[in-house]
């Protein structure tokens, strides 16, 4: 399953559902601002060893 967050900001909610799906789902998030992509990008190295 794909799921696109648009306005995902720090990735909160796809984190969540993910964890709620056991991992078995692919999260693609959009948003304007570079810093707060960033910041998803990092928490979910951090949650997912990536």
């Amino acid at each position: 399953m794909s799921i696109l967050d648009l306005g995902c900001g720090t990735e909160s909610l796809g984190i969540a559902v993910s964890e709620l799906l056991d991992g078995e789902v692919s999260i693609h998030g959009l948003d304007l601002s570079d810093m707060q992509l960033g910041y998803a990008a990092d928490k979910g190295k951090k949650m997912f060893h990536l």
